[in-house]
């Protein structure tokens, strides 16, 4: 132990790096075992807690990587940089070991001087994941292995008292956080269901007075879907135009930034749209996140973009906001959802765009309504702000909890406990 460092240490407490006879680190490999046990890759787990079951599986038919077994006063933190995934199994669930077996995406740590849920919250620690992170390699996917997790130093107290003080308090505090974080998820979920009621409300003709008679006809009959590049050949090729790739459309239907390439650069293999086109992500998962736009202020009046947006161009019945607001309606989703076709990255072909049919008001309704529509989304994305800080400021504070618990503040010990 650095001698620097332990004078920084809470008195009582000692620093060890896992590598250590006091940590073991687990390897693969599972026993064999009847019937069926659920698989808990890493996308199970959120947090400290399993959201769901990748999938059940037996000994002989499972995923390669469904090859670790979980054993009592185990923690398990995800290994890939940049994810905070923890799970524990101790004696408050020891009847989960025959349930489960594990990814190899996660590390399995047995602690032989420390309890396992002292050690689960130490995983989750800033200090703990910036460590491991700056120990993850790799090209594809970047992540830490057993020789570099042997590396990182645990602080922790050797008093199994204290130990469990500090558990019980920072899940005394976590406790009041996670209800403060559950009501603002059921405001932000209200927020959003509030959005679509609107737009439900716009396109049946409920949300302002005197409207005329609804009329419904295609995409196809009130758009041109996916136009031609043809129109570009009077443009020179060193003319400088706007580029979108799919990550510059939010999933709140938002151009976040723009990038500028000359026209012989994207003319083969992009997707070319033009000023007032909305732009309409086709391949999952990008399109069930909300990726659509409005083409607005481009360099030159054009632009080229990801071959995975669908460009849709209103022709002089309807407007692009309409047209937009249309496509944003669960209706819509709910069509090109069913009839996504691939395998790996599925995606729906251009006809579901052509044959959905909306509403056509006058052109002067459509806005009269667009307006309406803005001017509470506009509310409603100022009250989500409100909540969305609210809950950064939440997982601040989590951070602040678990900073302090491993620098000996959150609790007093005055030892004498036990060890």
């Amino acid at each position: 132990m650095n001698e620097e460092n332990s004078n920084k240490l809470p008195k009582g407490w000692k620093e060890e790096k896992i590598g250590s006879n006091n940590f073991k680190i687990l390897g693969s490999g599972i026993e064999r075992f009847e019937g069926e046990k659920d698989y808990l890759s890493t996308e199970s787990i959120q947090g400290i807690k399993i959201e769901k079951i990748e999938s059940k599986i037996s000994y002989k038919k499972r995923p390669l990587r469904a090859n670790m077994q979980p054993v009592l006063n185990s923690v398990w933190f995800a290994k890939m940089k940049g994810t905070t995934k923890v799970y524990c199994f101790d004696e408050t669930n020891k009847s989960e070991l025959n349930k489960y077996i594990l990814s190899t995406g996660f590390a399995g740590i047995n602690p032989l001087n420390c309890k396992a849920k002292f050690l689960k919250y130490f995983f989750l620690s800033p200090n703990f994941n910036l460590e491991k992170d700056n120990f993850s390699t790799g090209t594809t996917q970047v992540a830490i292995n057993n020789d570099r997790i042997k590396k990182i130093e645990i602080i922790y107290p050797e008093s199994i008292e204290e130990q469990i003080l500090i558990v019980q308090e920072i899940e005394k505090h976590f406790t009041n956080l996670d209800a403060a974080v559950k009501s603002l998820k059921l405001v932000k979920n209200k927020l959003g269901a509030y959005r679509k009621s609107v737009l439900k409300a716009a396109f049946e003709g409920r949300l302002v007075e005197k409207r005329s008679d609804l009329n419904y006809k295609k995409l196809s009959e009130l758009c041109d879907i996916n136009p031609s590049k043809k129109e570009v050949k009077d443009f020179d090729i060193d003319t400088e135009v706007t580029f979108l790739p799919m990550a510059s459309v939010s999933k709140k239907g938002k151009i976040v930034y723009r990038e500028k390439k000359k026209i012989k650069d994207v003319i083969k293999g992009y997707t070319y749209f033009k000023d007032g086109d909305v732009l309409l992500a086709k391949i999952t998962p990008c399109f069930e996140n909300g990726k659509r736009a409005i083409a607005k202020d481009l360099k030159n009046g054009i632009g080229f973009g990801s071959t995975e947006f669908h460009i849709i161009r209103p022709k002089e019945k309807v407007t692009s906001d309409w047209i937009f607001f249309s496509i944003s309606r669960d209706d819509f989703k709910n069509e090109a959802k069913n009839k996504m076709t691939g395998t790996v990255q599925k995606r729906f072909p251009a006809r579901i765009v052509e044959n959905f049919k909306i509403p056509v008001p006058k052109v002067q309704e459509q806005t009269q309504i667009v307006s309406e529509i803005e001017s509470r989304f506009s509310v409603i994305d100022k009250l989500e702000e409100t909540v969305d800080n609210s809950l950064l400021k939440a997982e601040q504070l989590r951070k602040s909890i678990l900073k302090s618990a491993f620098e000996g503040k959150l609790v007093k010990y005055d030892g004498g406990g036990e060890k």
